[in-house]
């Protein structure tokens, strides 16, 4: 134990007598000692990190006249860490960024500039020629005008399609662009286009209201087309039992009767308790005179054939047609053969609509069979 007491303390002595030789090498005392090269590994690894980084804290200010003030201050092995400005420190030896400093150069400048630029408005008709991935909404955008002033003065309309290379039309401003015609005026246009005489005489670098000639491109600011003049309704007339005839039916020169109706569907024939034909069909259908003659009654009957017509064909001979739902004819009316007298129906004692048809011969009472006489 007091060997190795004594051998510290001649340790210690030795260090101290080194120290007063060379003053120079204070700072490397720690790390030169047996000492320090025992118990400080870790440590000296430590300190020569610090030593050798520069902290360097920059603060922006955008209030300033100066776009950058900068603020250094170093921490060093020798500094208590708290921020105290190192004495001798040379502002030069810290350059901010250099990209931050011409990020805020070049704002500065386009705030000090954009309020002395001059728009300049745009008189005259241009033509834009159509790029890859244009259409008619951005290019209206590109030239601050709606896109209805493009299509009308192109003549395209909502579905019209451009191309790259196409050629379009681009007036200075909304509105419309005419073309003077021969008696125009501009008190005319304006009234017809919806457009102010001054904005068109301002617009047209017109010097009066009667500056205009024949085939002159106008500009019309705010300029609407007019909505088409309303058409005339087409009144057609007809006779309205035109509407509801049909077509007579073929006439014949034959001396037989003619088939009395369109249909053809015999539901009871000529018998015995029957003295005529019935022919069944839908309501409405035609129902022709069996040959000309005068209509001897035309009216409603009480005796079960609903309303009938009854026509003398002269001669002796008579038809009579039931059951009918409209009469087309009135007593005392000469008709042709094939004439449409009336449309079927199931008026009368009748159970369902049909015609019944009856031939008579010599007299109004002598009903025979009408399969005999027609042909």
């Amino acid at each position: 134990m007091h060997t190795f007491i004594g051998l510290l303390a001649f340790l210690v002595t030795a260090t101290n007598i080194r120290a007063m030789e060379s003053p120079s090498s204070v700072t490397d005392l720690g790390s030169n000692s047996i000492l320090a090269g025992v118990t400080l590994r870790e440590t000296e690894d430590l300190l020569v990190e610090e030593y050798e980084s520069i902290e360097l804290a920059t603060e922006v200010s955008y209030l300033e006249a100066q776009a950058i003030r900068p603020r250094g201050y170093f921490q060093s092995q020798g500094s208590d860490l708290s921020g105290e400005t190192v004495s001798g420190f040379d502002p030069g030896l810290v350059s901010p960024p250099t990209s931050l400093v011409n990020a805020v150069r070049v704002q500065t400048e386009f705030a000090e500039t954009t309020d002395t630029i001059e728009v300049k408005t745009r008189n005259d008709i241009i033509e834009h020629i159509v790029e890859d991935g244009e259409n008619i909404g951005s290019i209206a955008r590109l030239y601050d005008i709606q896109t209805a002033t493009v299509l009308q003065a192109n003549n395209l309309n909502a579905r019209s399609l451009i191309r790259p290379g196409q050629k379009l039309v681009i007036p200075p401003v909304d509105g419309l662009i005419y073309t003077v015609k021969s008696g125009d005026t501009l008190n005319k246009i304006s009234n017809t286009y919806k457009s102010d005489v001054d904005k068109i005489l301002a617009m047209n670098g017109l010097g009066s209201a009667s500056s205009l000639s024949i085939g002159q491109k106008l500009i019309l600011p705010d300029g609407k087309v007019p909505p088409p003049p309303p058409q005339a309704r087409k009144v057609i007339t007809t006779n309205l039992s035109q509407v509801f005839t049909p077509s007579p039916a073929a006439s014949s020169s034959s001396s037989r009767l003619l088939w009395p109706t369109s249909a053809r569907r015999i539901t009871q024939y000529y018998k015995y308790g029957h003295a005529g034909l019935d022919i069944a069909g839908p309501v409405g259908t035609p129902i022709y005179a069996a040959d000309g003659g005068v209509v001897m009654t035309s009216g409603w009957n009480s005796g079960g054939y609903g309303y009938m017509i009854l026509i003398d064909h002269g001669n002796g001979l008579y038809t009579r047609y039931g059951h009918s739902s409209r009469l087309l004819v009135q007593k005392g009316d000469r008709v042709n053969r094939g004439d449409v007298i009336s449309l079927m129906g199931s008026t009368g004692r009748s159970t369902g609509p049909h015609l019944h048809f009856e031939v008579l011969v010599g007299g109004i009472y002598s009903r025979v069979n009408p399969l005999d006489y027609i042909k």
